[in-house]
């Protein structure tokens, strides 16, 4: 037999309804305070089985906002909105010390009113099935928001003491463009000549770091940087250094043999870069790249990027069955927290940047009211969030190699230095940016629970299903049409 629960009577707040038709001319603040008065004599809350309404004797009214079912003998309590409170015994667990007391009834009115405002109140209110008594946990501290306050300090503590003293510090020199190596896997420069050193990953506990994909190649990494206070790391893939090694023996193969006769020569002088051929299979199998070592360091360690989840992606620790202590900062998601738009705010703040970058003063104008929100928020691109926060443009020229160039297009020697140079550059902005945002979200969400869920969100394992595939065409489709129709 199910167990009966409780249900509101279809005539309950009749009498609010009531009053608030009568005088339709009364002020707001004279409605919240006739509803008020007119809950104080709310009818019973009927005792309802398989949805059939029972006989007033199936309750025990002890005051307006308490019943006890006589059926299961449970103490059932209201508030003055007719939502369904906890029951005594779990209530004594949850707020111990503390005693239940019914709210003034200003405070009663004014919640009304709002609710009344926004079309929300003498609605149906979900159904609850009676709780069998448990017994909660015991509360680390006095109160519930002491427990949550000293739980979320014990997840939290290392890794925002970390983050705290890396926004602090200050990164090296980045290396001059023609200091880099081109080895396989990582290098460390550090020193006052900055020189090259082999290393199997950064072993600091504070990085910040940033990856390059080539678009046509494949998801795989082709460059990484990283920095902290006492040194840089460049990754180059074991794949890219392969096809670059190969690509310069082909061009020594070529010019030798352009070398042998005159009609040979000719034709170099007409070649172009685009007619030289790699064999791509002797090369490892095409779009199949590496991961990222960066360490499965054994004591905490915090990692910042912009959109970092997209750099995790290709960190080949994320993917052991073995959680890592690696922890993950996003500066794109603390520049929402203190600095974001919402979705519908987007469009018109890139629509006002257009405006303000052509000097449409008619737009500007006509769409004066956003301007101060536009002076107090950008978009989340790495761009425009180093722009608003430190003041400074961002060379990201170098940026149109990796969305639609080629892999011959980096390996060359005028280009992969340079490219080396973009990633580091984007390393450091990060890094500056960090400084700005994080003390600043720390003063926005200074509860420790708030970076915790940060850094918790940052961990998740990471999805391998082709599932995860479709929806990422989904979202970059919709993105799309979203973006030429505000361009539009």
């Amino acid at each position: 037999m199910r167990t009966p629960t409780l249900t509101q009577s279809s005539k309950t707040y009749s009498t609010v309804k009531e009053t608030l038709v009568e005088d339709q001319k009364v002020s707001s603040q004279a409605k919240s305070k006739h509803i008020c008065q007119a809950l104080t004599t709310r009818p019973p809350v009927l005792l309802s089985g398989t949805g059939q309404v029972l006989a007033n004797n199936a309750i025990e009214l002890i005051s307006p906002y308490i019943l006890v079912t006589r059926l299961t003998r449970q103490v059932v309590r209201f508030n003055a909105v007719n939502v369904e409170m906890l029951p005594d015994w779990l209530y004594a667990q949850v707020f111990p010390n503390q005693v239940r007391d019914s709210p003034p009834h200003e405070r009663v009115s004014i919640s009304i009113h709002h609710l009344v405002q926004q079309g929300l109140y003498n609605k149906e209110t979900e159904e609850f099935p009676p709780i069998n008594y448990f017994n909660l946990p015991k509360l680390c501290g006095d109160s519930i928001a002491e427990h949550f306050w000293k739980i979320g300090e014990q997840q939290a503590y290392d890794s925002r003491e970390l983050a705290k003293r890396f926004a602090e510090s200050e990164l090296p020199d980045m290396p001059e463009e023609e200091k880099w190596v081109f080895n396989a896997g990582w290098t460390r420069y550090r020193g006052g000549d900055m020189s090259p050193e082999p290393v199997e990953y950064p072993e600091e506990s504070a990085l910040c770091f940033d990856v390059e994909t080539l678009l046509s190649d494949s998801d795989y990494a082709l460059i990484a940087c990283a920095a902290s206070p006492q040194a840089w790391y460049v990754w180059l893939s074991p794949r890219l250094i392969e096809y670059r090694d190969r690509y310069l023996k082909k061009m020594e193969s070529d010019e030798k043999t352009d070398c042998e006769s005159v009609r040979a020569t000719d034709q170099r002088k007409h070649k172009s870069d685009k007619d030289i051929e790699i064999d791509e299979t002797s090369c490892n199998e095409h779009k199949i790249g590496s991961l990222i070592p960066i360490g499965n360091c054994d004591k905490e360690r915090i990692i910042v990027g912009h959109n970092v989840g997209f750099d995790r992606a290709r960190i080949r620790e994320e993917y052991h069955r073995d959680k890592s202590c690696n922890r993950y900062l996003d500066t794109m998601a603390l520049h929402v927290a203190v600095s974001g738009l919402c979705t519908q705010q987007r469009p018109s703040w890139i629509k006002h940047k257009k405006a303000t970058e052509e000097n449409d003063t008619e737009y500007l104008s006509k769409k004066s009211d956003f301007q101060c929100v536009y002076d107090v928020s950008s978009i989340n691109n790495l761009r425009d969030v180093y722009k608003f926060h430190c003041q400074e443009e961002l060379n990201k020229s170098e940026r149109n190699l990796f969305v639609d160039g080629s892999l011959e297009d980096i390996v060359k020697d005028e280009n992969l230095p340079r490219l080396i140079t973009y990633c580091a550059r984007d390393v450091r902005a990060t890094h500056r940016v960090f400084k700005v945002v994080f003390p600043r979200f720390l003063e926005v969400c200074p509860h420790p629970v708030s970076f915790a869920g940060m850094i918790c969100m940052g961990n998740m394992f990471l999805t391998t299903n082709r599932g995860w595939d479709d929806y990422i065409e989904s979202a970059e489709s919709i993105y799309r049409k979203q973006l030429e129709s505000i361009e539009l």
